[in-house]
């Protein structure tokens, strides 16, 4: 749109108005300078008229932009919102994904305690046997001195057979307890082994499962960041978006106050042509006027009480009485606008003369005009006779103003 409409309407407004204040209107201008000012307003109202349309134009040009932008804003406030549920959904697999992974570190934490507790009882066990070995050992030599004692010898030289074989089965089951004891020893070591074993593997299988969810976990946190960009991005979107709404919005309203000063413009322009052409139409209205035919004034204009309907009517002109024939004359310069029977008044002529004003002929007896004849005062436009509502040869005569009937006598002379 074309900015500064509005200025230059005001400019034009003030000059119009301080030309044609009613302070400064000049009366007695003629009929020319005021149809000249009046086709001067004309020309600035039709200018006045033009900004306007031109501002409701934009104006739907503007609110079609507006319709599209409040789409756009629905659309991105949606995209925000389903944004935010993403992005709590997010927030709750992460929290998820934190418990999985406290669970999975607490499930490698017992493991690794059964593991030390396993490992604890190893030691224990094979300190066992280490001892168990060190003790048959000390046994073994304590039997073999003790068997080739001096006093055990003394006995073998006794061939003390009952004795000897005491001694070597006391000793043999000696070194048989001690040896199964071992082999117990032995046993449990490897059972305990076998369950470091096994802890190991759910050890290595915790720590993979451990791993698998802290790699979970970072997609999750990763996915957190990316959700929450994505936020950001749509907040920022709808945000910009509300700005080109309440830029549409402002710019539509700049527009409504222009409208409205136009709209003032234009309704003070149309006050000040309408006043004008009061005064075009006085400007044109005859001075004076010539009687219309000879004759007496038979019936003034007023309240009167009709010769035929015998009840009271206003009379709207002047009844002149004179003998069927004689000449009807028009009583200024103007335009024959009809020339016919018409109601009451029989054969009628109607002219119009400058401004609003008209005359009207009645009961003729015959027409010396036509229609769209242009006529000077004086000249002979048809004859007195008594057709239509009559009760003898005479011319009604009326004057009006703006259609409505005035008193002939303002405009007569003489």
């Amino acid at each position: 749109m074309k900015r500064g409409w509005g200025v230059w309407a005001v400019v034009i407004l003030v000059m119009a108005m301080v030309t044609l204040s009613p302070n400064n209107r000049a009366e007695a201008d003629t009929a020319e300078e005021i149809a000249r000012h009046i086709a001067q307003l004309e020309a600035e109202l039709e200018g006045v008229r033009e900004g306007i349309t031109e501002i409701e134009g934009s104006v739907d040009a503007n609110l079609e932009v507006l319709i599209a932008t409040e789409v756009e804003v629905d659309i991105a406030r949606q995209r925000l919102t389903a944004v935010r549920v993403e992005l709590e959904a997010a927030r709750v697999r992460l929290v998820l994904a934190d418990e999985e992974v406290a669970a999975g570190e607490r499930k490698l934490s017992a493991v690794e305690s059964r593991i030390g507790l396993l490992e604890t009882q190893l030691a224990a066990i094979r300190s066992q046997i280490v001892e168990g070995t060190l003790s048959i050992e000390r046994r073994a030599v304590d039997l073999y001195m003790d068997f080739f004692s001096p006093g055990r010898w003394a006995v073998l030289q006794q061939d003390d057979m009952i004795n000897l074989t005491l001694g070597r089965v006391y000793g043999g089951d000696l070194l048989a307890d001690a040896d199964q004891e071992l082999r117990d020893l032995h046993a449990l070591d490897q059972d305990r082994e076998a369950k470091e074993v096994l802890l190991e593997r759910e050890q290595e299988a915790a720590s993979g499962q451990l791993a698998l969810l802290d790699e979970q976990r970072e997609l999750r946190v990763a996915e957190l960041w990316e959700v929450e960009r994505l936020r950001l991005e749509a907040s920022s979107q709808l945000a910009v978006v509300e700005d080109l709404v309440a830029g549409v919005q402002l710019q539509l309203q700049a527009y409504q106050e222009e409208k409205e000063s136009f709209q003032e413009d234009a309704a003070a322009l149309a006050k000040e042509i309408a006043y004008r052409k009061v005064l075009l139409q006085r400007a044109l209205r005859p001075g004076s006027m010539s009687w219309p035919t000879d004759g007496l004034v038979t019936s003034g204009f007023g309240w009167r009480t009709h010769p035929i309907f015998n009840r009271r009517i206003f009379h709207n002109g002047l009844d002149l009485g004179s003998p069927s024939g004689t000449p009807i004359r028009a009583g200024a310069e103007g335009r024959v606008i009809l020339a016919q029977s018409w109601s009451g008044f029989g054969n009628t002529v109607v002219i119009q003369h400058g401004g609003d004003v008209t005359t009207i002929y009645g009961h003729m007896s015959r027409f010396n005009t036509s229609v769209g004849r242009n006529v000077n005062e004086g000249q002979v436009i048809g004859y007195v006779g008594c057709s239509g509502l009559c009760t003898g040869p005479h011319l009604h005569f009326e004057v009006r103003e703006s259609g409505a009937p005035v008193d002939p006598l303002k405009y007569l002379r003489g």
